[in-house]
């Protein structure tokens, strides 16, 4: 039985926004021309022009799609509605930032759309950003010792730790952790561990969820 055209639509779209994603992360909107993200995606430059208008047209559809991964991501994890049952936030955290190292090209489009524009576009921000931010800030206001914008301040503090640390080359985290013989797996364990500790101190959780050891 014959796939629907529009099944076989979608596949392509879908193709040209993975592709784009991945190259606009790398290189910045100005660093990208239509004609290599149509070689590729093994498609013409028109067929990309067709879906998608321009290429910063298609950019946007990028930044568009990271954010709807970005809200699937938080409904379905840690922070989503319904979490506020959570009493230990470090394995919760330790996760927060193996998630975000799975997804690094997602992470690195959205720190690239900062620096190719110097900040998120006041639309967006109210439109994508913000909502997300005080999502988290309710679900872990009934735990922290900070409230209201003290709270969201901290949080968004988190995020870019979180950003940071998630794209983190292994040799450069070994180096900050002072772990020269410590293998890949080793590293990053205890960088989501010292993160954990982190975070749980700057958004005010409760400190009894915190390591007894020193590392």
């Amino acid at each position: 039985m014959a796939r629907p055209t529009n099944a076989n639509a979608e596949e392509t779209r879908a193709r040209i926004l993975n592709v784009a994603s991945e190259l606009f992360a790398r290189n910045g909107e100005d660093g990208v021309s239509v004609r290599t993200i149509a070689r590729e995606s093994g498609l013409s430059v028109a067929m990309v022009n067709h879906y998608f208008g321009s290429k910063h047209g298609l950019y946007e559809a990028c930044i568009d799609q990271m954010y709807i991964e970005l809200n699937r991501l938080r409904r379905s994890g840690p922070f989503a509605p319904g979490m506020a049952a959570v009493q230990q936030w470090r394995p919760v955290l330790m996760m927060v930032l193996h998630v975000a190292r799975a997804h690094r090209h997602t992470v690195t489009l959205l720190l690239r759309q900062v620096l190719d524009h110097g900040a998120v576009n006041p639309d967006r921000f109210a439109r994508d950003v913000l909502p997300s931010l005080n999502s988290v800030v309710e679900v872990l206001e009934p735990h922290s010792h900070l409230t209201g914008s003290e709270l969201r301040f901290a949080v968004q503090g988190v995020v870019h730790a979180l950003t940071r640390f998630s794209l983190a080359s292994f040799d450069e985290l070994r180096a900050i952790l002072d772990l020269p013989e410590a293998d890949d797996e080793g590293v990053f364990q205890a960088t989501a561990e010292h993160f954990a500790e982190f975070a749980i101190r700057s958004l005010g959780l409760p400190a009894d969820t915190q390591p007894t050891t020193q590392h």
